[in-house]
């Protein structure tokens, strides 16, 4: 009898647990990613976090933004001025600077800059 109500039990716990996690994943999800919110994760996070890396170096000055919204949030781009230069900055989905701890971004976006590497074009 006790085998048989936690099987009870266990059934009437997927039933009603799994559509109400969906839900609540669907709600979640649609609030994240509808409008910025400004946090450094979720749907936003790697665009938040690489704008505040870029505003913090020296001399840099965002003009614009843009991002293409999809699913994931799979491309982003800036328009900056950089010691009176204007350039339009691009970040693919693969880019390796959206992962990188904040020092590591810093320094790798201070580098691109100076150079005019690649994904940077004046």
């Amino acid at each position: 009898m006790r085998i048989r109500l936690k099987v009870v039990f266990a059934a009437i716990l997927l039933l009603v647990g799994a559509p109400v996690c969906f839900i609540a994943f669907a709600v979640l999800w649609v609030f994240d990613s509808t409008y910025n919110q400004g946090w450094s994760i979720g749907y936003f996070g790697d665009f938040n976090r690489t704008k505040a890396y870029l505003g913090s170096i020296e001399g840099v000055e965002i003009n614009d933004d843009w991002y293409n919204h999809d699913i994931t949030l799979e491309e982003f781009g800036f328009e900056l001025s950089y010691k009176g230069d204007q350039i339009r900055l691009f970040f693919s989905e693969e880019d390796n600077a959206r992962n990188m701890s904040k020092e590591d971004a810093i320094v790798e976006l201070t580098r691109r800059l100076q150079e005019g590497d690649s994904p940077f074009y004046k």
